[in-house]
């Protein structure tokens, strides 16, 4: 995962809040063409200059994501037509567990908005999952 210690995204994040949002990250690496992607993307949120620490591109990297789900959600949903859901979040990998850090949670029933509350924990592919 992103946040997994060691894991190649975690190292990807930080090199994005070390000095990789620079010039060079409009260049598409073929090596690793999702994180050239995403870098290009959030080189649009992140003032020109300013160098965010690991929570706070992992932050950027969560509103950015929903933003842009809830603008392709708004182009392709006919809200007229369907219900759905949306659940956005940061999930993150700890030595007692998964949390999930929740940002939204909400239905569109009959073309109206209505928040959802989840319980406190969840059981997901067998692993306890925390939902803060």
């Amino acid at each position: 995962g992103i946040l997994e210690k060691g894991g190649k995204g975690q190292g990807g994040f930080e090199r994005l809040g070390q000095g990789g949002l620079k010039r060079s990250a409009y260049k598409i690496e073929n090596d690793d063409i999702e994180m050239s992607l995403i870098r290009m993307r959030l080189l649009k949120e992140i003032p020109y200059g300013h160098v965010p620490d690991l929570l706070e591109i992992t932050k950027i990297t969560q509103k950015v994501i929903q933003t842009d789900l809830e603008n392709a959600l708004g182009k392709i949903v006919d809200k007229k037509k369907n219900d759905y859901a949306l659940i956005t979040g940061i999930q993150i990998h700890g030595p007692n567990g998964n949390y999930l850090s929740l940002s939204e949670c909400y239905a569109v029933v009959n073309g109206k908005r209505q928040k959802v509350k989840l319980s406190e924990k969840r059981i997901v592919n067998s692993s306890t999952t925390t939902i803060h």
